[in-house]
């Protein structure tokens, strides 16, 4: 009987300090540099915020096999039609940092606002395995909520912390390809052989020694790669599909070709910033010739 009291007062000392300890929601953040690993606790909120809408029929659920990590770069390997006018909601179970979510170039970069779900999954992992009496109720499952808009001039970030019934109802949906899109994962693009010339054209005999050293190197091979012609002048881009990649190997990919693909006059003043990548859609065209 006295071990059930004490274990008694050990859960009345567990929530209280939960209480004491609550945070003031966040309507507006400045400057979001958390990642899902360091989120402070703090107890849910009562009312969903205005912003949030009571429902929201087509989740994008990013699984583990969706996203690889290098070097503080990440891929988020889901293709989405983006829609500058459509606010896209993603269950986020990954550890990704959310700081990477404010780079505008980063993530869908044509996308205006989108909204993170985050689960709180620590939060039934603070209670002791002690409470085996059934004396405290099971642990509370919570959720945060990003809702972040690209505005031309900045980013605005608001948050929220739910639980229960103030979160809204949702429903999962996987995004579909059209028939007459491929899935892109990087482009280059060359302007004018002259008047002015494009200093990118000095790079290009180093593209074979590049694909050649990348497939020997990780034994893969580069395919589905296009050429697209816009010009008089050789004005071209090239896409690259990388069909026969593993997700670690497109983001092994687009990083170390970033890094090769860069006007060496500027090449002192470069500096990349770890950012999450994302493939984009582009529409089938019969003018493109394929490598």
């Amino acid at each position: 009987m006295q071990s059930l009291f004490d274990k008694f007062i050990l859960c009345t000392c567990i929530i209280i300090i939960y209480a004491s300890c609550r945070d003031t929601p966040a309507q507006s953040v400045a400057k979001e540099t958390a990642t899902i690993d360091n989120i402070p606790h703090r107890i849910p909120d009562s009312t969903r915020p205005e912003w949030l809408a009571k429902a929201y029929n087509q989740v994008i659920f990013v699984e583990q096999k969706d996203i690889a990590e290098l070097s503080g770069n990440y891929l988020l390997d889901i293709p989405l039609a983006e829609n500058p006018d459509a606010t896209y909601v993603f269950y986020l179970n990954e550890r990704v940092p959310l700081s990477q979510f404010q780079n505008p170039l980063s993530f869908y970069p044509f996308i205006r606002q989108f909204i993170l779900i985050v689960p709180d999954g620590r939060y039934n992992q603070d209670l002791p395995d002690t409470f085996e009496t059934g004396v405290c109720a099971e642990p509370l499952i919570a959720h945060y909520y990003y809702r972040i808009t690209r505005h031309t001039d900045k980013i605005q970030i608001d948050s929220a912390y739910l639980a229960g019934d103030a979160e809204p109802n949702i429903a999962y949906a996987k995004p579909s390809i059209p028939a007459d899109m491929m899935v892109v994962y990087r482009r280059e693009s060359y302007g004018s052989r002259c008047c002015p010339k494009d200093p990118m054209w000095d790079l290009i005999g180093e593209y074979p020694v590049f694909i050649d050293q990348f497939e020997k190197k990780y034994k893969v091979k580069i395919t589905g790669t296009y050429t697209q012609m816009e010009g008089l002048e050789g004005e071209h881009t090239t896409w690259y599909t990388l069909p026969d990649l593993t997700t670690e190997q497109r983001l092994r990919f687009i990083v170390e070709k970033r890094a090769q693909w860069i006007d060496k006059r500027e090449e002192v003043k470069i500096r990349f910033e770890p950012q999450i990548f994302t493939p984009e859609l582009i529409v089938i065209q019969g003018n493109k010739t394929k490598r």
